[in-house]
């Protein structure tokens, strides 16, 4: 088992995957965002079953070995397509342009 430092790191980083998600729904911006979100949410059940898996099998066990660096892998596939995801989707969608006029800008003397 992960000794006190270990475990606060662990929790903290389970405490803002989780926070981005929320922050996500609370914004009315998670379907924007929705591979990021995902992405997010995948991460953060993953540390919850590798915390599970580390409890019951413990540290050095294949189980926990084979499980952390398989969703690890698993992991970085789904963040490099969210980010693939995001980008395409982010030039797919036409943004708002605005138009700057001289009297909105302040005068410098």
């Amino acid at each position: 088992m992960p000794g006190p430092l270990e475990f606060f790191v662990w929790c903290t980083c389970f405490a803002l995957e989780v926070a981005v998600v929320v922050c996500a729904i609370r914004a009315k911006v998670f379907r924007r965002f929705l591979p990021l979100n995902l992405y997010m949410a995948a991460s953060a059940v993953s540390d919850v079953l590798r915390f599970r898996i580390l409890a019951h099998y413990g540290f050095t066990s294949s189980e926990y070995v084979y499980f952390y660096y398989y969703s690890d892998a698993l992991l970085t596939i789904a963040l490099y397509l969210a980010l693939l995801v995001q980008t395409a989707l982010n030039l797919a969608i036409p943004t708002r342009s605005t138009t700057w006029s001289t009297k909105a800008l302040p005068r410098v003397y």
